[in-house]
């Protein structure tokens, strides 16, 4: 027998859709029935009360991090989704890169192992921090140009992450949202 839930905990049930690794630019074709299947599913749910109240996408939006392919997430997915679901979504989606979600052109020259050396103050959440991490930033720039989630910027920040608190239904979501800084 499963959990039944009471109607003051029903009250309180939060709802989350975690999407993750699109690949956006891979293949074009699966692409658009992925994305499509992605929709009529929320739909059906929505139509059905159980839209979500937040909407985490943790990384891989794009397959090489080019702006193209953050332009064609957004618009054929990201935005039709938002309007699928209603009801403010887009100030509750939250969004991080992953390690596809860089140009790798950007850069090349630089000391992996330097930048990986547990001693190193590259990922320090401090000014410090934050400008030895400006010689990877500008391999997030497809992303950061494509985030139209409210947290534009957080990347280029002395924290290179975001932190905030959401009050949904009477209870209290910490969100963090932290970018996995890829060096190869």
């Amino acid at each position: 027998m499963g959990f039944v839930p009471t109607v003051k905990e029903t009250q309180r049930l939060i709802r989350w859709l975690h999407l993750s690794d699109f690949h956006v630019g891979k293949d074009d074709y699966a692409q658009r029935r992925l994305f499509d299947k992605i929709i009529e599913h929320v739909k059906g749910r929505t139509s059905a009360g159980q839209q979500p109240d937040f909407v985490f996408i943790t990384g891989d939006l794009a397959n090489k991090g080019l702006p193209q392919e953050y332009e064609e997430f957004c618009y054929n997915f990201l935005l039709p989704l938002q309007e699928v679901i209603g009801s403010g979504i887009e100030t509750r989606t939250f969004v991080v890169p992953g390690n596809h979600d860089v140009n790798r052109l950007r850069n090349q020259a630089f000391s992996r192992e330097e930048i990986s050396d547990p001693k190193s103050r590259y990922l320090d959440p401090t000014g410090e921090g934050k400008a030895l991490r400006s010689l990877l930033t500008p391999r997030f720039e497809g992303f950061a140009a494509g985030d139209l989630t409210g947290k534009k910027g957080w990347i280029e920040t002395d924290a290179g992450a975001f932190a905030q608190t959401e009050t949904c239904r009477e209870v209290r979501v910490g969100i963090v949202g932290v970018a996995r800084i890829p060096i190869v």
